[in-house]
């Protein structure tokens, strides 16, 4: 994914309500790593909207979440859309979310969904028409919600132009 070393990136965690812990330590954990070694990159840890302290789905709570909305964001850079517990109700209490995406998409911001964090890209309209993947024990789910999207059941990671998606575990 980081490619040319030279460019500096900004990394971008949402931690939506409920989130799913696995869908932010693992990812937030290689870029950790690559930044220990030098990769020219900011880890920041956002929260929806003016949020700045979400609970996980196991408990965990993070704070001093920066809001999304303050973060500026260039198509180098890239945002983690993780999965959450209870997904299709985290996402209509926090719809606004929404347009940031679909945003964030218009500015060729690099967008990384993983799990089921795909539902957000879907619900954006963002995947329209377009490959895409998600957790397997949500497959009909996902299709019968969103039958414009072209759902890949037999793919762990897909990545068209500055859209990237993991299937999850």
């Amino acid at each position: 994914m980081l490619q040319n070393t030279s460019i500096h990136r900004t990394i971008v965690f949402l931690c939506p309500p409920k989130v799913h812990l696995l869908d932010i330590s693992g990812p937030a954990h290689v870029f950790y790593e690559a930044k220990e070694m030098g990769a020219p990159i900011d880890i920041l840890f956002a929260g929806v909207d003016s949020q700045t302290d979400a609970a996980s789905s196991a408990g965990l709570a993070f704070s001093k979440l920066v809001p999304l909305s303050k973060i500026s964001l260039s198509p180098n850079d890239f945002v983690i859309i993780p999965g959450s517990e209870d997904i299709f109700n985290v996402i209509k209490e926090n719809n606004h979310l929404l347009d940031s995406l679909k945003n964030l998409d218009a500015e060729s911001v690099n967008l990384c969904s993983v799990c089921i964090g795909s539902f957000w890209l879907a619900e954006a309209g963002i995947l329209d028409e377009k490959g895409s993947t998600t957790h397997w024990k949500y497959f009909d789910e996902f299709a019968e919600r969103y039958p414009q999207v072209i759902l890949q059941r037999d793919r762990l990671f897909m990545i068209e132009k500055n859209l990237y998606q993991s299937a999850g575990v």
